[in-house]
């Protein structure tokens, strides 16, 4: 994608053409950065990242007040397959605390099976209200919302099945 010139860009090349330092605003608005991070983030591959991305953090944050929980696999997986990618998503799961974890090497049945289950619904749900002539912006809007309450409670679920001795 070509870059637009804007005012704002050519404030910001200004700035650093003539050795403006130590501002925030030209570290942060770099003309580089807006040019070539801003498509791929508007990408549908980058913003299924982010939005799974967000949810991985705010999923780890809720349940164990860190990031340690974050599943790096899912993330990459919404990106690669976005919601169809539920089954990779069960089947695998990277986190900083436990590494490269699947079925039968450090991930349970009983995780796998409530992974399998939270995507599958999630996708018959989509499906459901597709099949049903909802308008794509509305079933767009309620999987905004109830996806990630779904997501939730499943990781709610997987936490309690740690807690109770499995690893």
């Amino acid at each position: 994608m070509a870059a637009q010139n804007t005012e704002f860009l050519d404030g910001i090349r200004a700035m650093m053409k003539y050795g403006v330092t130590g501002s925030m605003l030209v570290a942060a608005a770099s003309p580089m950065l807006i040019e070539t991070l801003a498509p791929i983030m508007a990408s549908k591959t980058g913003v299924d990242m982010t939005i799974e991305a967000t949810w991985q953090a705010g999923n780890s944050l809720l349940f164990n007040g860190n990031f340690s929980q974050m599943d790096l696999a899912d993330i990459g997986f919404a990106g690669l397959f976005g919601k169809s990618g539920y089954v990779a998503m069960a089947m695998f799961d990277y986190t900083p605390q436990n590494g490269l974890t699947t079925i039968g090497f450090g991930k349970s049945e009983a995780k796998f099976a409530t992974d399998m289950l939270i995507g599958r619904f999630n996708r018959w749900h989509l499906n459901k209200m597709d099949n049903a002539g909802i308008d794509q912006s509305v079933i767009k809007f309620f999987n905004n919302i109830n996806s990630p309450l779904r997501n939730t409670i499943g990781t709610g679920i997987k936490q309690a099945l740690k807690n109770e001795g499995e690893k």
